[in-house]
């Protein structure tokens, strides 16, 4: 403890019931001869007001100056804290009264009950006599004389583990009997009555008999319905003894009949068995039932996809369920198709078959027949060499058929001819796309009309030439990248800004921040792979050694189709970037004061420690405290701490001090 006047909180208290006492150097101020002075040099504190009168304070405090004065935002901010705690105290004092009382008429509309610390009924309602039967006659009964012994048991062990944490209620459910004798199932919200001794509980009861006998029911035809299939069989010792026409149909077998003494070995080749064996035989060893997909063979040696579940019985022996998935399985395979294709809607799309002769389009979009003038007639069953012409690079073909025989990607920018003739620039990716087991089964063939791109980049180093004069004296700077060199260049203005000349995207490299290349890496190889603008704003160190944002965008250009440079603008940020900082990082405070202070799970406690927690951050101040202010102890009154943030190795939880040395004290 400390007596008040040896704290900077007597201060704090004098002058005001509300207002804070702010300073960022007790050096600077009429303080610099208090007590307290030498340990406090920076401070920020507020009363706490509680039913009118001074509890204490929420003071936050540095043993070295600060370098910047207590904002007003920040005085505020203290304020908010400081009345939050106040209103919580006398909340809390008023609540307490009433807690006993308010476990009990929550919830009036169903049965509600009372017990003591020996589990004897107290208190039961009307509904609990309208609902079970039971009414006034049952006050002073063990609660044993409604439940089994095991569910007793059982929530007493709830109840005792409840005892450990902070929580002061349970859900739990039992068979309740009625006084009549038959049998409900009900719900019970337990909540004990009592802060620091326990003096029994209370609780509320649902019937909820129908909705468990439902449930059981549900539970029963899922079982059912994950146990059936198609095709239904029993084995005994690995042997078929039963199974039905449709199991036998599945299987290429006329009868089933025909099945049984079998080994179901007889329905897998080997290769499938032992996947069997190895998988399913084990898990139906631990958990009686398996589940998962399978390759059934015919005698006719044809096989078929299908869903297998087998489940052990009580007597032993196995059921067998299958399913035949042909359909499924195909249908999945032409929709991941299509969906695939239809990914990119807004370009043509083209898939070819290389198991047909010629490798034959089978499909074409409508961006196809908008981009080539050829429609799906014209265009189906013919290999899609058709759309070369003239104009068309035989050694980019020959590059293309090569791919296309090694069934690899391949991505180039070709001319291709529309149905009248006219010649145009597309970018052509063509990707292979292979089945489950492997094999190839198409191509697909993407197509953008990058003939605009292309007239503009032909102009685009006369423009940045003009784009450079117009942007002189405007702090907006250009740079210049070579990709086929790796030299970079930058103009007058973004050297002189950031004071860098780097030569190469390695030097530039050198003085970003870290944390920004893999995203400017990212950005620059999208564009130079799509031809579309990237902008981004990055951190970087200029050449004083100070942390400044650079706002860029970038363009690529191109020559026969491939890209050889990119341009870049570039325009000094910081100051923008500093104020929208300024602004996330007070909003995130509030945020974080809401979440601490409507926190249901947190103590009062918890929540000053919190809030002692966040103003240290928010404020740079490293220690934050909530002190009591008792003046009836002593002449001059005396401070003590409540609540301490930061480890300072006089001031904690406790410590105390005359409130003439503490800066609450009025001048």
């Amino acid at each position: 403890m400390f007596d008040l006047d040896d704290t900077i909180c007597e201060i704090t208290v004098e002058q005001g019931a509300t207002e804070p006492l702010a300073f960022a150097d007790s050096a600077d101020t009429d303080y610099s001869t208090h007590p307290a002075a030498d340990d406090v040099r920076a401070y920020l504190g507020v009363p706490v007001v509680v039913d009118g009168e001074i509890y204490g304070t929420v003071n936050f405090s540095s043993e070295t100056p600060r370098n910047e004065a207590i904002r007003p935002g920040e005085r505020e901010f203290a304020k908010l804290i400081a009345q939050w705690i106040g209103t919580q105290i006398e909340r809390d004092r008023r609540l307490s009264t009433l807690e006993r009382y308010e476990t009990i008429i929550e919830a009036v509309e169903d049965p509600v009950y009372a017990l003591d610390t020996e589990s004897r009924f107290t208190f039961v309602n009307d509904a609990a006599e309208r609902e079970f039967g039971y009414g006034q006659e049952i006050l002073g009964e063990h609660v044993s004389v409604v439940m089994d012994t095991d569910d007793l048991e059982r929530i007493r062990d709830q109840r005792k583990a409840l005892a450990e944490t902070d929580s002061r209620s349970l859900t739990a459910q039992f068979d309740l009997e009625t006084a009549d004798g038959s049998r409900q199932i009900v719900e019970t919200r337990h909540v004990v009555i009592g802060d620091e001794e326990f003096q029994g509980t209370a609780g509320i009861l649902r019937n909820v008999t129908e909705r468990e006998e439902r449930r059981r029911q549900l539970e029963s035809f899922q079982q059912a319905i994950e146990e059936s299939a198609d095709g239904v069989a029993i084995l005994e010792d690995g042997e078929y003894v039963y199974a039905d026409q449709t199991h036998a149909d599945m299987y290429g077998f006329d009868s089933p009949n025909q099945l049984l003494g079998e080994s179901w070995r007889k329905l897998y080749d080997n290769e499938e068995a032992a996947r069997l064996e190895s998988e399913a035989f084990p898990k139906l060893d631990s958990d009686g039932r398996w589940r998962g997909k399978v390759t059934g063979c015919r005698p006719d040696g044809t096989t078929f996809p299908a869903e297998l579940s087998l489940t052990i019985v009580d007597d032993g022996r196995l059921v067998c369920a299958v399913r035949d998935i042909t359909d499924r399985v195909a249908r999945k395979r032409e929709l991941e198709l299509k969906e695939r294709a239809m990914d990119e809607t807004n370009v043509s799309i083209q898939i070819t078959d290389p198991t047909q002769e010629d490798n034959p389009l089978v499909y074409v979009n409508n961006g196809f027949e908008q981009m080539t003038g050829y429609t799906r007639e014209e265009a189906l069953s013919r290999n899609p060499r058709f759309l070369q012409g003239p104009e068309t690079d035989p050694e980019k073909t020959a590059r293309l058929r090569a791919a296309i025989d090694a069934e690899e990607p391949m991505t180039m920018e070709v001319v291709n001819h529309r149905s009248d003739g006219t010649p145009y620039w597309a970018k052509l990716s063509v990707t292979p796309v292979y089945d489950d087991e492997g094999t190839l089964r198409n191509f697909i063939g993407i197509q953008q009309d990058v003939t605009e791109r292309r007239r503009l980049s032909e102009t685009l180093e006369d423009r940045t030439e003009r784009l450079e004069l117009v942007l002189s004296g405007t702090g907006t700077g250009i740079a210049e990248l070579d990709l086929r060199t790796d030299e970079l260049t930058w103009d007058e203005t973004l050297t002189e800004t950031f004071g860098h000349d780097p030569e190469t995207i390695e030097e530039w490299g050198e003085f970003v921040h870290s944390a920004d290349r893999e995203d400017i890496h990212a950005g620059l190889e999208k564009t130079i792979e799509t031809g579309e603008p990237w902008s981004g704003a990055f951190r970087l160190t200029t050449g004083s050694g100070d942390l400044a944002w650079l706002e860029s965008r970038c363009v690529p250009v191109y020559e026969d189709g491939e890209p050889v440079k990119v341009l870049a603008t570039g325009t000094d940020v910081t100051e923008r970037k500093q104020r929208e900082q300024e602004r996330e990082a007070t909003v995130a405070v509030l945020e974080r004061i809401y979440q601490i202070t409507t926190d249901p799970d947190r103590s009062f406690e918890e929540k000053v420690d919190g809030l002692l927690a966040a103003g240290s951050e928010y404020l740079d101040l490293p220690y934050g405290y909530l002190t009591n202010i008792e003046t009836e102890t002593t002449e001059s009154g005396t401070q003590t701490i409540v609540e301490a943030h930061g480890s300072h190795e006089l001031l904690q939880a406790g410590e105390s001090c005359p409130l003439p040395q503490a800066y609450c004290k009025k001048r």
